[in-house]
């Protein structure tokens, strides 16, 4: 993580909502001074971003990487931590995911080199949509 650039994410986007340093020290509770040094890169930003996505609803991946909709942020916007999901839930949840990312990867594949009949195909596919909808009992 480049600090100066979260920094410059957050500075554009108190820009973009129309709020000062100090107006955003005085909501969140952090002083201007520090608010300051984050965004010139000079601190840690996560403790600001942080508060920042909890007053505006601003995506953390996007303050933080410059992209939205990532991961964290599905984690983050649903609560999953908050709902108790334990770690082994967590475990459980991330074998799912990357057992389904490597069945899209062989279909991807099997399209690409055009070595099955599509009838195959669209078995995987039916397959792995059966998955996602019903077949998660974590």
């Amino acid at each position: 993580m480049d600090r100066s650039e979260v920094g410059m994410r957050i500075k554009s986007f108190l820009k973009s909502k129309k709020v000062t340093q100090l107006e955003l020290s005085q909501k969140i509770g952090i002083t201007q001074s520090i608010i300051s040094e984050i965004i010139s890169g000079k601190r840690n930003p996560l403790p600001l971003v942080e508060k920042i996505c909890e007053v505006y609803g601003v995506s953390r991946d996007y303050l933080i990487t410059g992209e939205e909709n990532k991961l964290s942020d599905i984690i983050a916007n649903n609560n999953i931590d908050e709902n108790g999901l334990s770690h082994d839930d967590k475990v459980r949840l991330l074998d799912k995911l990357e057992s389904l990312y490597e069945r899209h990867q062989a279909i991807l594949k099997t399209i690409s080199d055009a070595t099955k009949e599509s009838g195959d195909v669209l078995k995987e596919i039916a397959a792995i949509n059966k998955l996602l909808i019903v077949g998660t009992n974590i």
